[in-house]
């Protein structure tokens, strides 16, 4: 009589298994995008104080180092929260290496609390996990867990290890920004201009994207290309209402950060109405470039009056209105101006010309 096939499972493997099972409990759910719900069946509650932003205070040649403010997430806010445990014997966290335990998506709501939309992270209490929360929900690539990021996203993210209570209750450490922003202001200073029109900015020669990165870090910039482009178009400009300035308009971006490099910046603009726009190119930075910081709110301003104009930037921590920040390394006042155009015309060649800015 036939023996039935034996299957022969190493010793050593099975033990891992077991030591597995006993560290997170069982399943009784398909994975997901590589992640496995390994809970008791009872989801987990979070809470998310919000977004770190460095802000501080100095007077000219010193004061005190920044501190660390939190602006609390707007409501509706989507995060995502990724669930390892450690690897056997390993001290740091190591995506290449810790086991995948859970995800889920949480909507933010008054207050920092998160409500999980759809089944959320139902883990065993009495255990250790790292959870990597991070915003927008990006879906993160099986294996390696990390994520594609591009101009324009607002990333953030954080780590936090946490063990598990009865009281089925997290307090994730706030996210921390990992995008720059860049904000344009054009303002027509002259007496004899009624009207204008912003048709277009763009930022060249930056970071080249979408970038990969861990769920839990800063961009790595060696080695990433810095001919990407950022365009910011006539419809993203809007009036500041300003009574000092009526004609000025603005428009903001989030971008990816930029090592220090020169950048190049195109602005084309329209005067009254006349029938061909006026555009200003520079190539600007100096010899010592110019980086885009991650946390980090960049102002240009540029500065149109009489046949001249100028570009100015301003670096503020985000979401604040601090205008030194020793640390960048540029000087303690961040209000630059480093760019300017002499004889600027539109529509014209000369300052007999209706159309010269004057």
């Amino acid at each position: 009589m036939m023996k039935s096939p034996t299957l022969k499972i190493p010793v050593q493997l099975l033990a891992q298994l077991f030591l597995l099972f006993v560290a997170v409990g069982c399943s009784s759910t398909v994975p997901v995008d590589g992640f496995e719900d390994r809970g008791d069946g009872t989801d987990l509650r979070f809470d998310l104080p919000g977004t770190g932003n460095s802000v501080g205070s100095w007077e000219d040649g010193g004061g005190e180092a920044p501190s660390t403010t939190v602006s609390p997430l707007a409501e509706g806010t989507r995060v995502r929260i990724l669930a390892f445990i450690r690897a056997a014997g390993g001290g740091q966290p190591d995506l290449s290496a810790d086991i995948p335990v859970g995800q889920g998506v949480y909507v933010a709501g008054s207050g920092g609390s998160l409500t999980a939309e759809g089944t959320g992270l139902r883990l065993l209490s009495g255990k250790t996990y790292d959870f990597y929360a991070f915003t927008p929900d990006l879906s993160p690539s099986v294996p390696g867990y990390t994520l594609s990021v591009d101009h324009g996203v607002d990333f953030a993210s954080s780590l936090t290890t946490a063990m598990v209570t009865e009281e089925r209750r997290v307090k994730l450490n706030p996210l921390v920004r990992r995008s720059s922003k860049v904000t344009v202001v054009a303002a027509p200073q002259a007496d004899n201009v009624t009207g204008f029109t912003v048709r277009s900015l763009k930022l060249q020669n930056m970071t080249k994207g979408p970038l990969s990165v861990s769920p839990s870090s800063d961009f790595d910039l060696s080695g990433v290309l810095q001919t990407g482009e950022v365009t910011l178009a006539g419809e993203n400009f809007s009036s500041l209402s300003d009574p000092q300035s009526p004609l000025a308009q603005s428009a903001s971006a989030v971008i990816l950060p930029k090592t220090a490099a020169k950048f190049g910046i195109e602005l084309t603009v329209n005067f009254d109405n006349q029938t061909s726009d006026t555009r200003l190119t520079a190539e600007v930075g100096g010899d010592a470039g110019q980086e885009f910081k991650a946390g980090y709110h960049y102002r240009l301003n540029m500065k149109l009056q009489g046949g001249h104009a100028e570009l100015w930037l301003t670096v503020v921590p985000w979401g604040s209105d601090v205008t030194t920040v020793p640390e960048l390394g540029i000087g303690t006042r961040l209000d630059l101006k480093i760019q300017s155009w002499e004889e600027v015309v539109i529509n014209g060649s000369n300052p007999d010309d209706p159309g010269y800015i004057g």
